[in-house]
């Protein structure tokens, strides 16, 4: 139903375009992002946010989940992929870890082993390119629900293993103070 509602606003507006009356072109704009967004739910299965623009921007966000980004983006390069292989005109989900093992806290070398054990579980869901120089993986849409509905979940799983592991390794820490102050 919102679609058809949508499909007529864009007719309207686009029948008035030439009139040049203040704020047709937003409509038409707001209009067409609608569209795409019930497109890729429809086609993909894909459920975007509320306010997502994927017919106004070449990109934009989606998810921030304990510093992991994720965005869907098109036109972009891939800067170290490891394949060699770069996109082409073609929308992406994209989840990279800017600071990589660092998203568990500030010890990189205590969280590396977990960061890769991560990155190698996201790896499992067959993302279409990869730049594991970067931390960053890439799928494109008709690849990408699996990964988009169960990402937020994947990364509180690692965040309670890594609390976990924190938590003993500081309890380690702490008997081995306490026995060296014992004597």
């Amino acid at each position: 139903m919102s679609e058809q509602a949508y499909k007529e606003i864009l007719d309207v507006c686009c029948k008035y375009k030439e009139l040049k009356l203040d704020g047709v072109n937003d409509m038409i704009i707001s209009a067409r992002d609608a569209l795409e967004v019930i497109r890729w739910e429809k086609d993909y299965g894909i459920e975007l946010p509320v306010g997502s623009k994927p017919y106004s921007y070449s990109f934009f966000a989606v998810k921030n989940d304990h510093m992991a980004f994720s965005y869907f983006g098109k036109d972009s390069t891939i800067s170290w992929p490891d394949d060699g292989r770069q996109p082409s005109d073609e929308w992406l989900l994209k989840i990279t870890f800017p600071t990589g093992a660092y998203i568990f806290g500030k010890e990189y070398d205590f969280n590396k082993s977990l960061f890769d054990e991560l990155f190698e579980e996201l790896k499992t869901y067959k993302p279409d390119y990869c730049d594991s120089m970067n931390h960053s993986l890439y799928w494109s849409l008709p690849n990408a629900k699996a990964i988009y509905d169960c990402i937020g979940d994947i990364l509180r799983r690692y965040h309670e293993k890594n609390k976990s592991l924190s938590n003993a390794k500081r309890a380690y820490e702490l008997r081995k103070e306490l026995e060296e102050l014992e004597g």
